[in-house]
C-alpha cells in the first residue's frame, strides 16, 4: 500500500459513519429473537475491534515491507 494509503482507507471507508451503516445492516439481518439478546451497540463494538485489528495488521505488513526494502 502506498505511503499515506492507510489513513485514506481509514478516513474514506472505515470511518464512523460507515461503521454505523454496517452495524445497522448486520442488525437488520438478525431474527427478532436475537435482537432481544444482541444490542446494536454490541455489534458496533465487534466491528470497531475488527477495524482496529485489521488496521494493525495492515500497519505491520507495511512496516515489514519497509524493512525488506532496506535489505
Amino acid at each position: 500500500m502506498a505511503e499515506g494509503g492507510l489513513p485514506i482507507l481509514e478516513d474514506k471507508y472505515l470511518n464512523e459513519e460507515n461503521i454505523k451503516r454496517i452495524t445497522e445492516i448486520v442488525y437488520g439481518f438478525l431474527p427478532a429473537p436475537a435482537r432481544i439478546l444482541i444490542k446494536q451497540e454490541h455489534i458496533e463494538t465487534v466491528i470497531m475491534n475488527a477495524k482496529e485489528q485489521f488496521v494493525a495488521f495492515l500497519r505491520s505488513g507495511m512496516e515489514e515491507d519497509q524493512e525488506n526494502e532496506g535489505v
